[in-house]
């Protein structure tokens, strides 16, 4: 039996959103999801996910939050159904491929998997140290009781969000995250107002 996994992609209605459809899109297997979240009001992202199926849409009954996410994620993490769930940023761009790398590394395992990302310019690995991981890396089992809160109350904190979630994770498990060196997305350096 193929391992089912659920992609979420937080989005604040960024053009670049199609570009991460273009790639998810075929990778998806029979079971598997993409979920858009949309923080705040996007009727065009909407329209947008509907050319792209089985992509779905969904939106945050209570946004725009602005926490680079972290709300987003934590309404639609309960929502998923896939046997594994992961991230991407809706600016950010997986790989080909990143579907299949994952899949491969996490059939007949229970526990969460670290890949590495291409951050601005230089490689994430999976060190599990501040600065040293994000969200996007972090593919974990789809069992809710031990899924953290992505969402920080402190804004001075929401910076710091992905690794205390990936750290949170790896806890969570009993520190058995498996480490892989694989590529699984690009987070292109951020450009403010583009």
């Amino acid at each position: 039996m193929t391992t089912k996994l659920s992609c979420i992609c937080p989005t604040i209605g960024r053009i670049s959103l199609e570009k991460v459809l273009e790639i998810i899109v075929p990778q998806l297997k029979d079971g598997d999801e993409f979920i858009v979240v949309g923080d705040g009001s996007y009727p065009e992202t909407r329209e947008l996910v509907a050319k792209y199926p089985p992509a779905q849409y969904i939106e945050l009954e209570t946004g725009p939050h602005g926490d680079y996410g972290c709300t987003a994620l934590d309404f639609a993490m309960p929502q998923a159904k896939g046997d594994f769930i992961f991230f991407i940023g809706d600016d950010d761009i997986p790989t080909f491929g990143a579907f299949e790398t994952i899949r491969d590394a996490v059939e007949g395992t229970a526990e969460p998997h670290l890949f590495a990302v291409l951050h601005t310019g230089r490689m994430l690995l999976g060190e599990f140290s501040a600065g040293g991981v994000t969200g996007q890396q972090i593919v974990f089992p789809n069992i809710p009781s031990k899924i953290p809160k992505m969402a920080i109350e402190e804004k001075r904190d929401w910076q710091v969000s992905d690794w205390v979630f990936v750290n949170a994770v790896n806890t969570a498990w009993d520190y058995k995250t498996h480490v892989h060196n694989d590529l699984i997305a690009t987070i292109p350096i951020q450009r403010y107002g583009s």
